[in-house]
């Protein structure tokens, strides 16, 4: 309804606030070689969100109209951010309909379809998030995992900054996990 209500009053796609369109005029900017600024060839740390400026900017960069490839990247997510949200919960040995019932509450969610839809990152760095936690649950201990877990830290991070504490609190977790499993002890015999 906000989407119709928005392209119907502007004749394009708007955003219920200015967060996005700072966003946005990083992106252009970066699309267009004046660096990542918010004034052309002014360098600046203003962007919250460095990892969703790349993504816009490389949107931009390949001709997709700015405000359509923000909302569609943010329903994209959302999307994304459901179906980690049953896998995690089935990797978590939840039963597959209580997992799908997760997944259906996150994508639901008044406040997180709102965020899908703002133009805003909230969506993207829920689903790097529920990626880097759901990696952390699995049980291999390969070297592999070890790169996924930093690479999703680190975009994580990039997505939202307060997701550093999260990638720091999987790395402690990590840290603490026993290099084996346990191992089942055997049945006491009566002999």
């Amino acid at each position: 309804m906000w989407l119709t209500i928005t392209t119907s009053g502007l004749g394009r796609i708007g955003f219920p606030m200015d967060d996005p369109y700072i966003h946005l005029q990083f992106a252009r900017n970066l699309a267009h070689g004046a660096g990542f600024s918010f004034n052309p060839h002014e360098p600046v740390p203003g962007s919250t969100s460095p990892l969703w400026v790349l993504v816009l900017a490389a949107t931009q960069r390949v001709g997709v109209p700015a405000e359509a490839a923000a909302a569609g990247l943010g329903i994209l997510a959302a999307a994304l951010a459901a179906v980690l949200t049953f896998d995690l919960g089935v990797a978590c040995a939840l039963p597959a309909g209580l997992a799908a019932g997760a997944a259906l509450v996150t994508v639901a969610t008044g406040r997180f379809t709102w965020a899908s839809l703002s133009g805003m990152e909230t969506c993207m760095a829920t689903a790097l998030a529920l990626a880097l936690v759901r990696v952390h649950v699995s049980d291999r201990r390969v070297f592999r995992r070890g790169l996924a877990l930093g690479a999703l830290a680190g975009l994580a991070a990039n997505a939202r900054p307060e997701l550093a504490l999260l990638g720091a609190l999987v790395w402690m977790l990590e840290a603490w996990r026993p290099a084996e499993p346990p191992k089942a002890m055997a049945p006491a015999t009566g002999a």
